[in-house]
């Protein structure tokens, strides 16, 4: 967001960074295949035990399939300055859509 803002591009929070982590990914997935087939692609980011992203340090579609699991970091607030509570992946959520 940093080089976005240098580059004189208005960012407007953490909308914008988790639009770069699908570019990332799918920069990853093109990567990772050897090619821009999009099957084949779509293969190499669903089976990465860890895709490198901009808002986290990694997320992984390796147990869902159909979405990201990643940590989700939980802000708040200590002495009026803003800290980080926790930053795991959250317990509930579901893994399998069958």
């Amino acid at each position: 967001m940093k080089e976005c803002e240098d580059m004189g591009f208005e960012v407007g929070g953490l909308f914008p960074a988790t639009g770069a982590d699908t570019i990332m990914a799918v920069k990853f997935g093109g990567e990772t295949a050897g090619s821009l087939d999009p099957a084949a692609v779509s293969d190499a980011i669903r089976s990465a035990d860890s895709v490198p992203v901009l808002t986290v340090d990694s997320i992984s579609f390796k147990d869902t399939k159909t979405y990201a699991q990643r940590t989700i970091p939980v802000i708040g607030y200590k002495d009026g300055k803003r800290v980080l509570i926790t930053n795991d992946i959250p317990a509930n959520v579901p893994t399998d859509w069958n």
